[in-house]
């Protein structure tokens, strides 16, 4: 009825994205609160309210009552014209609680079943029944059982009102009045309606409005819903075929939510609202109105034919200032990114507009501002579309929904106007021999002309340009604008490092924007890359560059404080070009530096060039004159081989270093000590915590014990190092996995992999069902996932085989068989069913002459005989008949004999029928259904 999102004057704002930051001013001094990015535009969307917005608004009521105004004054000032009348019921509301497969309900007391006003069962007050559809039957579970039993046309009673409340599980609510009337809604699926209500029962459990608001509010609220209610009932009576509920217990129709809303929190409040108003109703010109409501209509209603299909003369929209009255969604503010939206709009052929650029908004308008019948033009890199501005909200929201955002995300108005604010972006502040150079693009979605860009350095405006100069790739991208947008300018600065921003500024519309800021250095800067040990001392290596010039700078180095020689950093360093336009490439440096032995404190400068100063590049810590040290912490063998773990690390190196693994005095592997080791960057500081290792070696070594050795290898000057020697024992006995064990019939099927770890051939298995074996088969299927998992080992090592099986519950277990020293091994034990049901097919169901013809076929698998199916018409049984045809394909996929197949015809009148065939079980077991199927003579 009412919980369409309800919309106030909403603005659209395209922005660029960034996050938020504190700025002390913009240009012209005006505070910038929104840092915006170049990606694209964002758009905000500023709204208010909640719902369609015809009709009464519940947080409006809640204002006025709290102002003063009595119910009946609240409600003529939502719905003009109207009077406020008594007049009766209905006293018999029927209202849908859902159409579930099944519904658990919990009683307090006593009830009673019914079908079709014959008792079947009762229940104590305690426990769960669960009642089901089986089929186009009713079964029921739990204090009380029965069924299957009945059919489509019956009604199963369940009577509690003498009993206390009942919790219904479609729902999860309790109710105190009326009772269950339960029907069959189609194969599996019950239709669950509470029947019975008086009028006012039926509000009591109206969750629409907070009880704890103020009394004449929630009479108002009584009222309408009451109005509601009698309005929406008579007429799903009056269609042809009458409805089988009068109400929806969602907001399809009104949230009804039973006895826990009498219960809950001021639930007497709300209860005496009711009594006090009933029987009363809105009428206009002597007939009860659709007395549409929703939470908040943001200060304005709406007409409802601007929202729905009709214009009703009682429903015209009014000013609603009371509205705003502590309602949490008077008015608020969302703002999508326009990757999200374009996202959102692609979903549907309707909008999907590819990049979005720009949305517009050409009327009509509803007296509100609502937009739901206006056009929303789209325009995007795709194209230009135009929807209504309900369809555009809807999906919108549906991309919300499917992305798992809720209210608080989503658009909850309809009443939008749009507004755009320019974007663009900062790509380049770099120091140069002249200043700062500052370069990137901005456009104003409002015009295709180029715009202003203003650049503050420090705070203060340095210069304002125009953003004209050509850039094909926004062209590219936004080509309904143009190519002139980009800039590229270079403005003076002191010595130092400076803050430079620049910002797009607006044309019509919207506001300016911040397009990023960067802090640019003057001063020389660079990066010491690695520090190594060498002949006579170390080699340092990294780059340098000044700012204000392209060529190459010198950088000094200092061991210990003392002066130790310079170096120009003049080597080609290509992935400099990218960060440091204009500056050149050739900015690197690699040189030998004297040291003696020992710990030693390397520290580089980078010389400047012309204004400004000299700046440190970094400081490194080396031990000279030692050869790598470690641990050999931990040895195991497993299926994948023989792990090691420990450290290693090299005192001429703040890198990893590698580790030679002997395994009885044969190379068995090398491996970089790269795993990070917090304890070994605590106890060694200045070298970083990449040193340990953790590697597989010897993934095919035979059975028994076996001496691993490990080495550091050197880095510099020094000698490889002896770590350690520890024992390890491996076991060759064979390792597998039972993945799968599926029944069949008369079958059983499993399949994993096994393999023995002194042999890459593939080995045998055995299969024991019930402790009895059951068959052997080798273990030759491809699986280049064990490959994978035990390197060396080969692919050839699953199996997939079919085990014979009678019918009944089994326990299967499988055993690798040993290739040489070591044992057989149990892989593992599964449990499984053999079915014994009879089972089927139903074929053909269709009208022939005289009557349905019925064919299929159907085999119980604890017999080689034909067996019997049972024929049902419209629930009732009409024959039995062998199935005894011959079915080849049948035998082709089954086995055994062929004669499993029926065909034959039933009498039946002209209309619609349902035609339901069960195999008969022999032996053990239980008759089956088939299939049920529907005909129309």
């Amino acid at each position: 009825m009412r919980r369409a999102a309800l919309p106030l004057a909403l603005s659209v704002l395209a922005t660029g994205w960034a996050p938020s930051v504190a700025s002390a001013a913009g240009p012209s001094g005006e505070p910038v609160g929104v840092v915006r990015s170049a990606a694209g535009p964002s758009f905000r969307f500023d709204g208010g309210g909640w719902g369609h917005g015809v009709g009464m608004s519940q947080y409006g009521a809640r204002g006025r009552a709290t102002n003063g105004a009595t119910y009946s004054q609240i409600l003529g000032s939502y719905y003009q014209s109207t009077a406020v009348e008594t007049q009766p019921g209905p006293d018999d509301l029927r209202v849908l609680l859902g159409e579930p497969a099944n519904t658990v309900l919990t009683p307090t007391g006593a009830v009673s079943f019914e079908l079709n006003g014959t008792p079947i069962a009762t229940a104590p007050g305690s426990g769960d029944t669960t009642v089901a559809a089986v089929g186009e039957q009713f079964q029921a579970s739990g204090q009380a059982s029965f069924g299957p039993l009945g059919g489509p046309a019956d009604t199963l009673y369940v009577t509690f009102a003498g009993g206390g409340p009942m919790r219904v599980s479609t729902t999860g609510n309790r109710y105190q009045y009326g009772r269950l009337a339960i029907t069959i809604a189609g194969p599996g699926v019950l239709r669950v309606v509470l029947q019975g209500l008086g009028m006012d029962q039926y509000l009591y459990g109206l969750g629409e409005m907070p009880s704890s608001w103020p009394a004449e509010a929630l009479k108002a609220q009584a009222v309408a819903g009451r109005s509601y209610a009698k309005n929406v009932a008579a007429r799903r009576r009056a269609q042809d075929p009458p409805a089988p509920f009068d109400l929806y217990a969602s907001v399809q129709d009104q949230a009804y939510v039973g006895y826990e809303k009498e219960v809950g929190a001021s639930g007497s409040s709300w209860v005496a609202a009711v009594n006090a108003t009933s029987g009363q109703v809105v009428t206009y010109q002597g007939s009860v109105i659709q007395a549409f409501y929703h939470s908040s209509s943001g200060g304005h209603t709406e007409n409802s034919e601007n929202v729905f299909a009709q214009a009703l003369p009682y429903l015209k929209g009014v000013p609603d200032p009371e509205d705003g009255y502590d309602s949490p969604r008077h008015r608020w503010s969302r703002t999508y990114t326009a990757d999200q939206l374009s996202t959102w709009l692609a979903r549907f052929a309707d909008t999907n507009v590819g990049t979005v650029s720009s949305i517009s908004l050409l009327g009509p308008f509803g007296v509100s501002g609502r937009v739901d019948k206006a056009t929303a033009r789209l325009v995007g890199s795709a194209g230009t579309k135009d929807v209504t501005g309900a369809r555009f909200r809807q999906v919108v929201n549906s991309g919300i929904s499917n992305d798992g955002g809720g209210l608080d995300v989503q658009l909850l108005s309809t009443s939008l106007v749009t507004t755009i604010d320019p974007f663009g972006s900062l790509d380049l502040a770099v120091g140069t021999e002249a200043g700062v150079r500052v370069a990137g693009w901005a456009l104003d979605p409002n015009t295709a002309d180029p715009i202003d860009v203003h650049v503050y350095v420090d705070g203060a405006i340095a210069t304002a340009l125009t953003a004209s100069a050509v850039r094909s790739d926004i062209e590219a991208a936004y080509p309904s604008y143009g190519s002139n947008h980009g800039f590229d300018t270079t403005v003076a600065v002191g010595p130092g490092d400076h803050s430079v921003c620049a910002y797009a500024i607006n044309v019509y519309a919207g506001t300016n924007v911040l397009l990023g800021c960067r802090t640019v250095a003057t001063n020389p800067f660079g990066s010491f890359d690695t520090l190594t040990g060498a002949g006579g001392g170390v080699r340092v290596e990294g780059w340098a560059l000044d700012p204000n010039t392209a060529d190459p700078i010198d950088v000094h180095a200092y061991v210990d404080g003392s002066f130790a020689g310079a170096v120009r950093s003049s080597l080609s360093r290509t992935d400099l070009a990218g960060p440091y336009p204009g500056l050149g490439t050739d900015h690197g440096f690699s040189a030998l530096v004297p040291a003696g032995g020992g710990n030693r404190n390397v520290c580089l400068y980078a010389i400047n060039v012309g204004p400004g100063t000299n700046r440190l590049i970094a400081c490194r810590q080396i031990v000279l004159g030692a050869d790598p040290f470690g641990s050999f912490d931990r040895v195991s063998a497993g299926e994948a081989g023989v792990r090691v773990g420990g450290w290693a690390l090299d005192p001429n190196a703040t890198g990893p270093i590698d580790v030679h693994a002997y395994v009885d005095g044969a190379f068995a592997g090398a491996f970089p000590a790269d795993v990070a080791r917090a304890d070994i960057a605590g106890a060694f500081p200045g070298f970083g915590g990449s040193h340990g290792f953790d590697a597989l070696i010897g993934a095919q070594l035979p059975g028994g014990s076996h001496n691993v050795c490990i080495y550091g290898i050197n880095v510099g000057t020094g000698t490889n190092s002896f770590i350690g020697c520890r024992s390890v024992v491996v076991q060759q006995s064979p390792v597998g996995s039972f993945d799968v064990l599926r029944s069949l019939p008369g079958a059983l099927q499993v399949d994993g992999w096994a393999f023995d770890p002194g042999t890459s051939d593939s080995i045998g298995v055995h299969a024991y069902i019930d402790g009895a074996f059951a068959g052997a088969f080798t273990a030759d299927v491809a699986r280049p996932d064990v490959e994978g998992a035990y390197p060396g080992i080969g692919a050839n090592h699953g199996f997939h085989a079919l085990l014979g099986a009678d019918a009944g519950a089994h326990n299967v277990c499988l055993y690798g068989i040993n290739v040489g020293a070591g044992t057989n091994t149990f892989i593992a034990c599964r449990q499984v069913t053999v079915p014994s049901d009879p089972l089927g097919s139903l074929d053909v169901v269709a009208a022939s002459a005289g009557g349905i013809r019925v064919a299929g076929w159907a085999v119980d698998l604890s017999t080689d005989a034909s067996v019997k199916v049972h024929v049902y018409l419209d629930g009732a049984f009409v024959g039995e008949l062998n199935a005894d045809t011959s079915r080849t394909d049948v035998a082709q996929g089954m086995g055994g004999s062929d004669l499993r197949g029926f065909d034959t015809t039933i009498a039946a009148a002209g209309g619609a029928h349902t035609v339901c065939v069960y195999g008969i079980n022999v032996g053990v077991g239980s008759n089956s259904l088939i299939a049920c199927r529907q005909v129309t003579i």
